[in-house]
């Protein structure tokens, strides 16, 4: 059995009631597989015609299924031994092609997932953009819209389109391909975070997202800021270990703790607010009329000293207060557009600052002179800087403006800050990538992105080592925000779906098992194996194919 390409301009007119299709055996020729179950918003589309899907149709040869919305889902019957599970924003279409073993099926928008119920007599072959993947046992696999594929269960021989070079991916380990062409194998963490914190529905506003974490040094202490449309008590505070759930404060937007461990500061509109810990007395609010004003609070940064705070606005300038005076010391109009992150290098003397015009600029944090000037590509905003521990390099997450888009292709950017120059370009996620943060010994980069998954670098290799999977909803929205405490025992990770994770890193941030590369062609034998049950992967955002137009 083979899964082929066809790719034809459906157009899909209005809905239709249900009409069933002449009365054939499912063993027929012409009939290519059956819709065992169907739920949502799914249509099937013959050509100028679509109908509404229903239990028991069967499709027949030129036809495509399409589902519509995050619940929509169809369990198709393929023969006896295999299945496929589709969902979300997909359309799959049946090959035209007459020849045997010919006529299956390609996913060109969302997910999919291939089943294989038992060991088969003969191959299933799944065709991708990037190459050929071969089942000849008990499997299922993700495809990723041409990004390449994921083994859940099973094995699969996989021969790279371009290179005719061949690799085994077992169960728990997924397809890594980059724009530059390179094609690697990395780690699938199961997901068992647990809730660490709930941030209620707040109506049509999907902001309502904890897009702001951050561990205080000693890493006991846990804090998030939800952005919502006007000012609430949206800033979430409480130890790491607890099942209490954590404190609501007010503020929004950002959060930063001293690194003295001795306070929090909080972003709001006009103002910041400065909580001590624990947060027992009123709060501290600093605020300034005449560089300040009204404008609102979108990042914010400690001095390694925690003697100064910067402070990041809507209208691009940089502000450093005085936290002896609580006055503002400096203002430096930085930027075009509105700031995304502010990061002092560990070791206080420089001072980085991103934002939505797709520039960086490194300042002397004395001195404010402009050091370096980083330009992006133009359609590509900066969504957070970091320094690495030892100060010598910054890491810049870049995406699109906004976060729903599906191209261009959002990555991180390694810089050399002595030598003023590009060390790497992590690539491999499919949306806005909106956060990072280094490990304690500066070997492991983690990521969060709009691509619903959480990743992991090596940062000496440049190359991707993991995947964690672990929110729920809002497909597309997942894993936006992420934060390593300090001791390296935690990962926080925050969503679309409201919720706040905590992970132990234990198993997340092994960055001594190599990133294996199609140059080997055996299996990989020494990796520890997972069996991550109903694990959904991110949903593919690029598609190397035409898409349907809709009508």
């Amino acid at each position: 059995m083979a899964l082929g390409i066809v790719i034809t301009n459906w157009r899909l007119a209005p809905q239709q009631a249900p009409q069933d299709p002449l009365p054939l055996a499912q063993s027929s020729p012409s009939v290519v597989a059956e819709l065992k179950k169907v739920e949502g918003n799914v249509l099937v589309v013959n050509h100028d015609e679509s109908r509404p899907a229903y239990s028991g149709q069967f499709l027949f040869p030129g036809q495509s299924i399409v589902t519509r919305g995050s619940e929509s889902k169809a369990l198709v019957a393929i023969d006896d031994d295999a299945k496929m599970n589709i969902s979300g924003d997909t359309v799959v279409y049946t090959s035209l092609q007459k020849e045997e073993n010919a006529r299956l099926f390609i996913v060109e928008q969302g997910n999919l997932v291939v089943d294989v119920g038992r060991v088969i007599k003969r191959k299933m072959k799944v065709q991708t953009a990037i190459g050929i993947a071969v089942a000849e046992a008990e499997t299922s696999l993700h495809i990723l819209d041409g990004e390449g594929l994921a083994v859940i269960r099973g094995e699969v021989r996989f021969t790279h389109k371009l290179s005719g070079k061949s690799i085994s991916i077992r169960e728990g380990h997924y397809l890594v391909a980059t724009e530059a062409g390179d094609v690697s194998l990395g780690r699938l963490f199961l997901g068992q975070g647990n809730n660490w914190a709930v941030f209620p529905n707040f109506g049509l506003d999907t902001r309502a997202v904890a897009l702001n974490l951050a561990f205080s040094p000693d890493s006991e202490w846990l804090a998030a800021a939800c952005r919502v449309s006007k000012e609430e008590r949206s800033i979430r505070l409480g130890p790491v270990q607890s099942q209490a759930p954590p404190r609501e404060l007010l503020g929004r937007s950002c959060v930063a703790f001293s690194l003295d461990g001795k306070t929090l500061a909080a972003g709001g509109r006009g103002h910041v607010i400065l909580y001590g810990l624990p947060p027992d007395q009123p709060p501290r609010l600093l605020t300034d009329k005449k560089n300040l004003g009204e404008n609102t609070i979108s990042c914010l940064a400690f001095s390694p000293n925690s003697k100064i705070l910067a402070t990041g606005l809507s209208t691009g300038n940089v502000l450093l207060w005085d936290l002896t005076t609580g006055v503002v010391q400096a203002k430096f109009p930085a930027h075009n557009a509105s700031l995304t992150s502010l990061a002092f290098s560990p070791d206080g003397t420089l001072l980085a600052s991103g934002g939505l015009d797709s520039t960086v600029i490194v300042r002397d944090a004395l001195l404010g002179s402009e050091r370096l000037r980083i330009d992006c590509p133009p359609a590509l905003a900066v969504w957070a800087v970091s320094f690495s521990p030892d100060s010598t390099t910054l890491a810049i997450a870049t995406g699109p403006r906004d976060f729903r888009m599906r191209y261009p292709v959002g990555d991180v950017r390694l810089w050399d800050i002595a030598g003023q120059k590009m060390k790497h370009i992590l690539c491999g996620h499919t949306r806005a990538v909106t956060s990072l943060a280094f490990s304690s010994d500066g070997l492991t980069i983690v990521t969060g992105s709009a691509d619903t998954t959480v990743r992991f670098w090596n940062v000496t290799k440049g190359a991707e080592y993991g995947m964690l999977k672990g929110h729920e909803g809002a497909v597309g929205f997942e894993g936006l925000s992420v934060a390593l405490s300090p001791d390296g025992k935690y990962l926080a990770t925050g969503s679309y779906d409201r919720t706040v994770k905590v992970w132990k890193t234990t198993t997340l941030l092994n960055n001594d098992e190599p990133t294996d590369s199609l140059a080997r062609t055996g299996p990989w034998l020494d990796a520890e194996l997972f069996r991550p049950r109903g694990l959904t992967l991110a949903e593919p955002i690029r598609s190397n194919y035409q898409r349907p137009r809709y009508r």
